[in-house]
């Protein structure tokens, strides 16, 4: 049926990283590689080296954590400068458009929109245009609930919560641990540790995950049963658009070129 082809050339033509993320695979793949390489190295040096311990100022276990947090810190600034700011750049050189622009999902719509019209499914006949669209909705629509029955991730979440739930005492028993061998032996010192322990966590979650997860997971892994969403929801304002032409007229910015999406419709279609 049309509708998986449509699909599949949704998933696999007009995802972030076959329009954007490829062009700098090498780049992406490079710091990466260099960063584990570094951090391996590092500890292979700490762990063959016990004397290398008597030149930390303080209880090794925070110099641990602190020096992770700064090589953290150091990955995401070398992330932003030589991955994600070239994707920036070379996005607008391919595409006249930038992936972080508010056009961007118009350019995607568009897209969509040109290879309906490439294979004939859309033509000159408003009528039969808007009964394509519906059943291509429709047919989409099923397959998001299939897709959703199915998904790995929803079968097991309450697994997940079942782990985290299970992993609260061995945290716990750490923290005893620390607490008891960690030369924490008053009030003042607990609270020092509790606090630097939720820093931690706090730094780890806003500062470096959410912006990975934000900037690059999010968009490179999002769940399929969300991206069929997301095509339907382009239908669908397709659908409005071919049905009230002066909103296409008020979207679509004078950055976004026709002859861009046209190629890259034809190129993909080969």
């Amino acid at each position: 049926m049309f509708e998986e082809q449509l699909l599949d050339f949704y998933l696999k033509k007009l995802n972030i990283w076959n329009l954007v993320y490829k062009d700098v695979r090498k780049q992406l793949f490079s710091v990466v590689f260099i960063f584990i390489l570094v951090l391996t190295g590092f500890l292979v040096f700490i762990y063959l080296n016990n004397s290398f311990r008597k030149y930390i100022l303080f209880d090794p276990f925070y110099a641990s954590l602190l020096y992770f947090l700064a090589y953290m810190i150091l990955f995401l600034i070398c992330m932003y400068f030589f991955v994600f700011r070239l994707a920036i750049s070379t996005c607008i050189t391919k595409y006249n458009i930038s992936f972080k622009s508010k056009h961007w999902k118009v350019f995607i719509y568009l897209m969509i929109q040109s290879y309906l019209y490439d294979r004939k499914i859309l033509g000159s006949d408003p009528k039969l245009n808007e009964k394509s669209l519906d059943f291509l909705i429709n047919a989409l629509k099923e397959r998001k609930e299939e897709v959703n029955d199915l998904n790995l991730l929803n079968n097991l979440s309450s697994y997940f919560a079942l782990f985290f739930l299970l992993a609260v005492p061995v945290w716990s028993a750490f923290n005893g641990w620390i607490y008891n061998h960690g030369g924490i032996d008053d009030l003042g010192k607990a609270i020092w540790y509790l606090a630097t322990m939720i820093s931690i966590i706090a730094i780890l979650v806003f500062s470096i995950w959410m912006p990975i997860k934000v900037s690059l997971l999010e968009e490179l892994f999002c769940r399929k049963s969300s991206k069929i969403l997301y095509l339907i929801k382009a239908l669908e304002s397709i659908k409005f658009s071919l049905e009230n032409p002066n909103y296409v007229k008020t979207e679509t910015p004078g950055v976004i070129k026709q002859s861009i999406i046209n190629s890259i419709v034809k190129e993909n279609n080969k």
